[in-house]
């Protein structure tokens, strides 16, 4: 029994040293894809061309939309789907993957 607990805490630590270093590659692509869209922003904060504001207001619009959704969509990405796909991904290299260089930088 106690070896059975033993095993069991080992295998619940690996499972959760393996979850957070999933969410920090998650955060790590969010925090990308924010800078992203900050980039694709206004040019300039208070331009005084009435055209330029228009414009501006519209892209504020749609990228407040488009983060929203973004958000949404990633709320909805479950642990069994990311593993589904990587098991899925994992058997068409035929177990060839080496997580020591897919993540060497």
């Amino acid at each position: 029994l106690v070896n059975a607990q033993q095993e069991t805490s080992g295998k619940l630590d690996e499972t959760s040293g393996k979850l957070d270093d999933l969410s920090g590659v998650l955060q790590s692509q969010i925090s990308a894809l924010n800078a992203e869209i900050q980039r694709l922003g206004n040019r300039t904060e208070t331009p005084g061309c009435l055209v330029e504001q228009a414009v501006n207001a519209q892209l504020d619009k749609t990228f407040e939309e488009a983060e929203a959704l973004l958000l949404r969509r990633l709320g909805e990405v479950t642990l069994a789907a990311l593993s589904a796909d990587f098991h899925k991904r994992f058997a068409k290299r035929r177990g060839a993957h080496q997580l020591e260089k897919a993540h060497a930088d």
